[in-house]
């Protein structure tokens, strides 16, 4: 996960988790034995991040994967509204969600 400490990281009322291979999404109001509302293929979205880092999703060590998911919260906070990709990751409301935002990376202790 990305955020530390904060139990609502994204101020539109969603709660994010990410792996390597599947990122959930649930609505912050969700009951904690709900399964998410969202499940999209980590694999798919973050392809390119891995790429770039020369790692298949299987291999990459946990501090490398939060900051690769951080590169693409970053680029998805960065992105115009209207340069925004289409399908289930714009049905998930964490665009929205990001829209005028920044990531901010906690520093190793």
């Amino acid at each position: 996960m990305l955020s530390h400490g904060d139990p609502s990281p994204l101020g539109d009322g969603l709660f994010v988790l990410a792996t390597p291979d599947k990122i959930y999404v649930w609505p912050e109001a969700a009951a904690a034995d709900s399964a998410p509302e969202h499940e999209l293929s980590g694999t798919a979205l973050l392809e390119p991040y891995f790429d770039r880092a020369n790692v298949a999703p299987n291999a990459i060590e946990p501090g490398a994967f939060e900051f690769l998911v951080a590169l693409w919260l970053e680029d998805l906070a960065s992105t115009p509204p209207g340069d925004w990709p289409s399908g289930p990751l714009a049905a998930t409301g964490l665009l929205d969600a990001l829209a005028g935002t920044r990531v901010v990376r906690e520093a190793a202790a």
